[in-house]
């Protein structure tokens, strides 16, 4: 068993698994969050997400006015209804998170085996910072986008090089394939008023990922 002294223990596997699992909840809670404040965003100024926009123009009957009039009515009712449900579903998704999070930190700092995890939950902080502020950032710079796009009328502008010179996507982020990628929403629930800008740059990223949803 001498090998054991050159090999990472048991406990240091553990409290880096556990490390781990906090960092990928900490990045999915943003994420969740985001999306919910994004498609708020959304229902308040009575616009269209992107990808939504492109499921809204019909292939039958492309050159009659009246039906496409009708379809548009009736696809944006289906959507508005879609994105109550994906703010609904944020706000539970968010909180069950939460309480995971707390749990995990909970385990890991009273676990008096874990003689490191103050000092491990560090970095991580740091990290979480860095990651939520790029992640508001491209968020919101998406969502200000979209919603111009829209009141210009325009869905996916696949001809318009300015478009994909816009790289919203911070540093964390990688265009996975031709053109930008669809993102979605969520407002107040999130810590935030729904009279902000929606380019507003971030500037308390920490206190709203630690912040209960109201």
């Amino acid at each position: 068993m001498e090998f054991l002294g050159n090999s990472p223990s048991t406990i240091d596997l553990s409290l880096n698994e556990k490390i781990n699992k906090l960092e990928r909840l900490e990045k999915k809670l943003v994420r969740t969050r985001l999306h919910g404040h994004s498609l708020t965003k959304h229902l308040q100024s009575n616009t269209i997400p992107m990808g939504l926009q492109v499921m809204n123009e019909p292939d039958i009957f492309v050159d009659n006015p009246k039906f496409k009039e009708g379809f548009s009515f009736i696809s944006n009712n289906c959507f508005r209804h879609w994105m109550v449900l994906g703010v609904e579903t944020a706000l539970e998704e968010v909180q069950k998170l939460m309480k995971e999070i707390t749990e995990l930190k909970k385990d890991i700092i009273e676990n008096k085996a874990l003689v490191n995890a103050k000092e491990a939950l560090g970095p991580l902080d740091r990290s979480m910072e860095d990651f939520d502020t790029n992640t508001q950032m491209f968020k919101l710079n998406k969502l200000a986008r979209d919603i111009s796009l829209y009141d210009k009328k325009q869905t996916y502008p696949y001809l318009l090089e300015d478009y994909y010179k816009q790289d919203t996507r911070g540093k964390y982020s990688t265009r996975g394939r031709s053109g930008p990628r669809r993102y979605t929403t969520f407002s107040e629930s999130s810590g935030t008023s729904g009279g902000e800008s929606d380019t507003e740059q971030p500037s308390t990223s920490k206190a709203l990922r630690d912040q209960d949803i109201q």
